[in-house]
């Protein structure tokens, strides 16, 4: 879905709504996901952001183990919900960006083996409840 004003251009996927282009002045301030550095827009980023210690959660008791996610223009991103901000980029030569994300938690701390539900800035949400996560980028 293609979204546009006289400032900026947007692109949304269709498919879980997320942002896959952001234009301002013909230039791209997104990632457009080449498979030579990260094939990717933005991470799945649940049940957790950032990798546990062992690439195990505790969940009520019942150790989970998961997989293990490898996971020049001025932009300013606004989240005022976002406890820590992931600042990353794969570790390939002549990667061309630098990926800034708002966080609602944060990668378990060595030795961390108790329930996800201690995890540092976790958010948790009873059945049928939801959670507004609102941040803004603004392109200079």
């Amino acid at each position: 879905m293609l979204l546009t004003n006289n400032i900026i251009t947007i692109e949304v996927a269709e498919h879980g709504a997320e942002m896959t282009s952001l234009t301002k002045d013909g230039r791209e301030y997104l990632w457009t996901g080449d498979p030579q550095f990260w094939n990717r827009h933005a991470p799945i980023l649940f049940p957790a952001v950032g990798k546990p210690f062992n690439n195990e959660i505790h969940v009520n008791g019942v150790e989970v183990e998961l997989w293990d996610r490898h996971c020049n223009p001025v932009l300013n991103v606004n989240c005022p919900q976002a406890e820590a901000y992931g600042i990353w980029a794969p570790h390939k030569k002549g990667c061309p960006f630098v990926c800034l994300e708002p966080w609602c938690g944060i990668c378990d701390s060595k030795g961390f083996t108790e329930d996800i539900s201690k995890r540092k800035y976790i958010h948790r949400l009873a059945p049928g409840e939801t959670y507004t996560f609102i941040y803004t980028i603004e392109v200079y």
